[in-house]
């Protein structure tokens, strides 16, 4: 187990990579956005089948966050609250952010917003060994990745304890 909190990496409205879907590569079950399960409760809405595949996931994990953080953005603060809605144990905060609205991709720029945010929220949460989760477009979280120094696999769901450096290293649910 990790001396410090954990870090949970969720990309909505993902579909393709390992981890994206039911059956490939990492095998984190979390149902890729546009999924139809045939699910008879499955109410149409690709973003809440998503969201709810997460809390499924975490619940059965028995991991419960202690802080969200989303961006400003509709949809990423709709799968938020859909998650929390389906979440066994509310987190004690969650809060919007918009550094983590930062343009996408791999530029310098968005590597160094999203460096200042971990810096700023991160870090002192994982020192308090809570459990984070960070709920944001795929291209952000990839960036996020990439300032981790992590593998980006495209999974939508990622988790990651720490060690004594308080350097990131993937975990499995």
């Amino acid at each position: 187990m990790s001396e410090f909190g954990t870090l949970i990496l969720f990309a909505h409205g993902t579909g393709t990579g390992p981890g994206t879907g039911t059956d490939s590569g990492t095998g984190s079950g979390i149902a890729p956005a546009y999924d139809l399960t045939g699910d008879p409760d499955f109410d149409g809405d690709a973003e809440s089948h998503q969201a709810h595949s997460v809390a499924d996931a975490l619940n059965e994990a028995k991991i419960s966050p202690d802080v969200i953080y989303t961006s400003t953005a509709a949809a990423s603060c709709r799968i938020a609250d859909t998650v929390m809605g389906a979440l066994r144990v509310l987190p004690r905060q969650t809060s919007t952010d918009s550094r983590l609205d930062a343009s996408p991709g791999d530029t310098a720029d968005a590597r160094e917003v999203i460096r200042e945010f971990y810096t700023d929220e991160i870090v002192f949460g994982l020192l308090r060994r809570e459990t984070i989760m960070i709920i944001a477009g795929a291209a952000i979280i990839d960036t996020a990745r990439i300032v981790l120094d992590v593998e980006s696999d495209g999974a939508t769901l990622s988790t990651y304890a720490y060690d004594r450096q308080l350097r990131p290293l993937a975990t499995r649910l």
